[in-house]
C-alpha cells in the first residue's frame, strides 16, 4: 500500500468513524501465519508433557499467535484444546481452582462429541468423562482445603503439630492409601488422564505411543493484565501438570513482568525489598541512580528457563511492515469507505514516522488511530462551536499523537505542554538555523532534536503543526488523551519553566530578584500539589527544598557567606531534574495508555 494523500473528510463524516476494537486478528500477518504453522506441528506432533512460552510486550501480538495455534489443531481427534483466561479468575485466591474447572469442562464437552459421533467411540468418551470427573474433583479437594485453612486463626500457618498426642509406641502398620487428600486427587487425576490419553479409538487401552497420543493443549492468556504476583500463581499452578503426562501448555506473556514478579517472590530474606516496591510501585531513588541489584535466592530468569522448554520472543513490527498491518486494519468490518482513505492515506503517511529500527507495537499502533478518531471528533465539534465551516487540522492531530507515542520524543513532547506557543516559535526558529547549516545538529532550548523529528515537522506530514495558530486548543484535546490527572501536567510544566528561568544565569545577576521570581514560580508548584489527592505528599519534600534554595539566594546577614551561583544552579537544577523524574513517574501511573 502507497501512503497518499487522502481528501479531508467532511465534518458530518466524523461522526462515522468508528475505533479499531483490540481483538485479536482473525487472519493474522506479518509472519504469524508461518509461526502458527511452525508451533501447531510442534503441539500436535511432539510427546506432550512441555510448555511453550510465547514472550512479547504487551500488546505485541501474543494472543493474536495462540488463537492462530489453536485454529490449526481445534479439529484434530487427538487434540482437546483449552483457553484459560488468567485475567477473568484474578479475584480467585487460588488459580489452580479455576484452571482446573476450565480442564473439567473441556474434558467434559469433547466426551460429549465422542459420544454423539459414533457408537464405536463411546468407550472412549466414557474415559474422557472420567478424566473430567477426575479433574472436578481435585478442584473440589483444594477448594475444601482452602475452607478448611481460612477457619483455623491464621490459617494453616499457625497449625502446630502437637507432640504430646502423638503414640509412637502404637504398632506400625503399612499404610498403603494416601494420607494427602491433595495428593490422593492428584494420584486418581494422573490415572484418568494416562488411561485417557493412551487408550486406541475405541477407548482400548493400549493405544499409540507417546508422540500420537491425545493431548490437552491449555493456551494461558492475559497474564499480562494480571498483578505480577497473580501472573506468578498462575505458573505455579501449571507445575503442577508437569509430572503428569498427556499436557502441554502454551502460555503468552511479558517476561519482565514475571521476573519482575520471582524476584517480589523469592528475594533474599536478608535483604528486605522496600515497602514500595513490594507493593508494585517504583522504588524512590534519587535521579539517575540505578536500582540496587537483588541477590534473591533466584533469579527470574532462571525460574522461566525451567518453565518452558520451547521459549519463543515476538519480533516487533518494522517500518517495512506498516503498509501490510494498515492494509489488514482498513479491511476491518464496519469500517466506511472514508475512514478507510484516511487510515490508507493520511494516517499511514504519519505512521512511517511513529516507528524507528527498533520497531513497534502492533496493539499501539490501534491506541495511535484511536486517539487520532477520538481527537478529530472532538476538535470538529469545538472549532463548529467557534466559527462556522471551521475545518480541523488533522495532520496536527496525528502530528500531537505521534510526538506524544513516541517515548523517545517525550522531552519534545513535554515541552509543547509547558509552553505550546512558546515552543514552537523557538523550534521555527531552530529549524530556520538548521536549514543554513546543512549536516548540522538542529537546536532547540539547549538541547539536539532528534534528526527523525527534524525529517517530520520540516519536510513530512507533522509539518503543519508548526504553522497552527490554535495549537493550544488542540494540545489542550490532546492532553485529555494521555493522562488521568491534569494537575501533573500542570506541575510539570512549572519545572519545565524553572529549568528554562535557571539556564543562563551568572555571577553578574540581581539575587533578590532572582529569589523573588523564583519563589513566585514555586508557590504555583506549592498551590498545584496542594491541590493534587494523594501524590502531592510524594513530591512535596523535594519542593521544599527548591523553596529553601530559592531564599538561600539572599543572604541572611552581611556576615553570611553565599554560595557561588554556579555551585547554587548546579545543586537548584539536580533537584529539579530529581523533581522532573518523580513526575513522570506518577504521570506514568496515571496514564490512560501513552507508553
Amino acid at each position: 500500500m502507497v501512503a497518499t494523500q487522502s481528501p479531508q473528510p467532511r465534518e458530518s463524516e466524523y461522526a462515522n468513524f468508528r475505533i479499531l476494537v483490540d481483538d485479536p486478528a482473525e487472519d493474522p500477518a506479518l509472519g504469524f501465519p508461518e509461526y502458527a504453522d511452525a508451533f501447531a506441528e510442534i503441539v500436535a506432533q511432539s510427546p506432550p508433557r512441555f510448555a511453550v512460552g510465547i514472550f512479547g510486550s504487551w500488546g505485541s501480538g501474543k494472543t493474536t499467535l495462540m488463537r492462530a495455534i489453536l485454529k490449526r489443531i481445534e479439529s484434530r481427534d487427538d487434540v482437546i484444546p483449552v483457553w484459560f483466561n488468567a485475567w477473568r479468575y484474578e479475584r480467585e485466591e487460588h488459580l489452580i481452582v479455576p484452571l482446573l474447572d476450565v480442564l473439567r469442562e473441556a474434558l467434559a464437552k469433547w466426551a460429549d462429541a465422542a459420544e454423539q459421533e459414533a457408537p464405536t467411540r463411546a468407550t472412549i468418551g466414557t474415559r474422557a468423562r472420567d478424566a473430567a470427573v477426575a479433574m472436578g474433583r481435585a478442584a473440589r479437594a483444594i477448594a475444601r482445603g482452602i475452607s478448611f485453612s481460612a477457619g483455623l486463626p491464621g490459617g494453616f500457618a499457625t497449625a502446630r503439630l502437637d507432640l504430646d498426642k502423638v503414640d509412637l509406641d502404637e504398632p506400625e502398620e503399612p499404610v498403603d492409601d494416601p494420607v494427602s487428600l491433595y495428593h490422593a486427587s492428584f494420584v486418581m487425576m494422573a490415572e484418568a488422564v494416562d488411561a485417557f490419553i493412551t487408550a486406541d479409538a475405541r477407548g482400548r487401552p493400549g493405544g499409540p505411543d507417546a508422540s500420537a497420543r491425545r493431548r490437552i493443549v491449555v493456551f494461558i492468556d492475559d497474564l499480562d493484565r494480571c498483578l505480577p504476583l497473580n501472573a506468578l500463581t498462575v505458573l505455579e499452578s501449571m507445575k503442577l501438570f508437569f509430572d503428569l503426562e498427556g499436557f502441554v501448555f502454551v502460555a503468552g506473556l511479558d517476561q519482565q513482568v514475571i521476573e519482575r514478579a520471582i524476584e517480589l517472590r523469592y528475594a533474599d530474606p536478608r535483604e528486605p525489598l522496600p515497602e514500595t516496591q513490594r507493593n508494585g510501585a517504583k522504588a524512590d531513588r534519587p535521579s539517575g541512580q540505578p536500582a540496587a541489584p537483588n541477590t534473591g535466592v533466584i533469579t527470574g530468569r532462571d525460574y522461566i528457563k525451567k518453565i518452558f522448554q520451547v521459549p519463543f520472543g515476538l519480533p516487533p513490527v518494522d517500518r517495512g511492515e506498516l503498509d501490510d498491518l494498515v492494509s489488514r486494519l482498513v479491511g476491518a468490518r464496519g469500517i466506511y469507505a472514508v475512514q478507510k482513505r484516511d487510515l490508507s492515506g493520511r494516517i499511514l503517511r504519519h505512521l512511517n514516522f511513529f516507528t524507528d529500527e527498533s520497531g513497534v507495537n502492533p496493539r499501539e499502533i490501534k491506541r495511535l488511530i484511536n486517539a487520532y478518531t477520538l481527537q478529530a471528533k472532538l476538535m470538529s465539534l469545538k472549532l463548529s462551536k467557534r466559527r462556522a465551516g471551521a475545518k480541523v487540522d488533522l495532520d496536527t492531530i496525528l502530528a500531537l499523537q505521534v510526538i506524544a507515542f513516541r517515548p523517545d520524543w517525550e522531552r519534545i513532547w513535554r515541552r509543547l505542554e509547558a509552553d505550546p506557543d512558546g515552543f514552537v516559535n523557538r523550534l521555527n526558529q531552530g529549524l530556520a538555523r538548521g536549514r543554513t547549516q546543512r549536516g548540522d545538529t538542529v537546536w532547540v532550548d539547549g538541547e539536539p532534536l532528534p534528526p527523525r523529528l527534524v525529517d517530520y515537522l520540516q519536510k513530512g506530514p507533522g509539518k503543519p503543526l508548526l504553522k497552527n495558530r490554535e495549537l493550544k486548543a488542540y494540545l489542550s484535546s490532546s492532553q485529555a488523551s494521555h493522562s488521568s490527572d491534569p494537575l501533573i501536567l500542570q506541575a510539570q510544566s512549572v519545572v519545565d519553566d524553572l529549568r528554562r528561568y535557571t539556564g543562563n544565569l551568572n555571577e553578574g545577576t540581581d539575587r533578590a530578584r532572582l529569589s523573588a521570581d523564583l519563589h513566585e514560580r514555586i508557590d504555583a508548584l506549592q498551590s498545584t500539589i496542594a491541590t493534587a489527592r494523594g501524590w502531592g505528599r510524594d513530591v512535596k519534600p523535594l519542593v521544599a527544598r527548591l523553596e529553601a534554595d530559592a531564599s538561600g539566594l539572599v543572604a541572611a546577614g552581611p556576615d553570611a557567606p553565599q554560595l557561588p551561583l554556579d555551585q547554587w544552579t548546579d545543586g537548584f537544577r539536580a533537584r529539579l531534574d530529581r523533581l522532573d523524574n518523580d513526575l513522570r513517574d506518577l504521570r506514568d501511573r496515571h496514564s490512560l495508555g501513552v507508553a
